[in-house]
């Protein structure tokens, strides 16, 4: 199992942050979404090194019944896309693996290898820090995420150093976040 989520993560991996054009995702009515480029470097704390990265393209939606996350390689369809609602989360790959749970948290956990917050995941990329906080830079779930370049280029950096793995988050958003 775990064989086909790294193989899933590995296909992800290529010139993410060189992507080329860049359009507004295609949205429902009612629905927001952010569509960009991530890349991500994680590795061992102990150790000091970040060994270990994927990259890729990646669209953000959330409706009113649900959540979810699409991730693809820099050219060609879905690799992996990951729905979240009340009823529970589920993890759909390209090769037709499935696989669901009530945490989404510990799914996208599976497909990259360090943990990620799923529900805050939108806040991120749309640079909205928790509560009435207005900062750009701010800690949350074990995160530190850093939006001061985003009002420039639309870039946002996050990055952790928990449970025993360091991960930097690199974020590229193509779009202005969209709302209808």
């Amino acid at each position: 199992m775990r064989s086909t989520i790294e193989a899933a993560a590995a296909a992800l991996l290529g010139a993410a942050l060189l992507a080329g054009c860049a359009q507004a995702p295609v949205r429902l009515a009612g629905e927001e979404a952010v569509s960009g480029r991530f890349a991500a470097r994680y590795g061992d704390l102990h150790q000091g090194k970040l060994d270990q990265g994927v990259q890729g393209r990646f669209l953000w939606r959330k409706g009113a019944q649900e959540e979810s996350l699409e991730l693809f390689p820099h050219f060609g369809q879905s690799q992996a896309r990951l729905s979240a609602s009340a009823s529970g989360a589920r993890l759909e790959m390209s090769g037709g693996e499935t696989r669901s749970g009530a945490d989404a948290d510990a799914l996208l956990a599976e497909l990259f290898g360090f943990p990620l917050p799923f529900a805050r995941l939108g806040s991120w990329l749309r640079c909205r820090p928790p509560a009435a906080s207005a900062a750009a830079r701010w800690s949350e779930s074990g995160w530190t995420i850093d939006c001061s370049a985003y009002a420039q280029d639309r870039r946002i950096a996050a990055s952790s150093a928990a449970a025993g793995q360091a991960v930097e988050l690199k974020l590229a958003i193509d779009a202005e976040p969209s709302q209808d």
